[in-house]
């Protein structure tokens, strides 16, 4: 955990030295709406959206006239949830996992009198750091550990996922902005990773607030 703060840390100094003039740093907060795909002998399932938290820091850096580099250190919880009803008794399972996420993108920046619209991409990383199933039925609430590595007899799901980001928003002169985004997960997160015991991946929608300090 150490190292990826340290080196996140060392992303962004490095960024701000290599274009200190006009480079910004930023903080944003919002939504994420996850859920899970899972296929197993040849039948697919997804869980409804959870609705979770995220929060995090960007570092924006002009490489061209419209084109930025934007890494970023998010903190989301990420997820499924499925519900049913059996003879008026609601049924409910949650899936909640905390990670920490490194995005990569590239954005594209066209310029009006008020601000920015920006659109980009890029890959991303993400940690998963702990997490819980919360299981209710009639009244009753059971909650357990989910484990995380790649051991295929002892934990529940793998520790590191990677994901294509997309985003949109507009950046207010003011430094304020709004932005919304899709990330698809890419591995499997079934432990060992085998197809044959099925897969499972994760995706997400994130609506975002946020303020952008320096820059021009």
């Amino acid at each position: 955990m150490k190292k990826i703060f340290a080196l996140t840390a060392a992303l962004f100094l490095f960024a701000g030295l290599l274009n200190a003039q006009n480079s910004s740093f930023g903080f944003h907060a919002g939504m994420a709406m996850s859920k899970i795909s899972a296929k197993s002998d040849n039948i697919s399932f997804t869980t409804d959206d959870l609705f979770a938290l995220q929060a995090g820091f960007v570092v924006d850096l002009p490489i061209g006239k419209r084109i930025s580099l934007q890494p970023g250190l998010s903190f989301l919880q990420k997820g499924g949830k499925t519900s049913e009803e059996y003879a008026g008794i609601t049924e409910e399972s949650k899936i909640r996992i905390n990670y920490i996420e490194i995005p990569m993108n590239v954005l594209f920046n066209a310029r009006t009198k008020s601000g920015t619209f920006f659109v980009g991409a890029g890959p991303s990383v993400s940690f998963a750091m702990s997490g819980k199933s919360i299981y209710k039925f009639d009244g009753q609430e059971d909650k357990e550990k989910i484990n995380i590595g790649n051991d295929e007899e002892n934990d529940d799901m793998r520790g590191l996922d990677f994901g294509i980001n997309t985003l949109a928003g507009y950046r207010f002169k003011s430094g304020l902005f709004l932005g919304a985004s899709y990330n698809w997960g890419l591995r499997n997160l079934n432990p060992g990773g085998n197809k044959d015991d099925g897969t499972a991946q994760m995706s997400y929608y994130g609506v975002r607030l946020g303020f952008m300090i320096g820059g021009k």
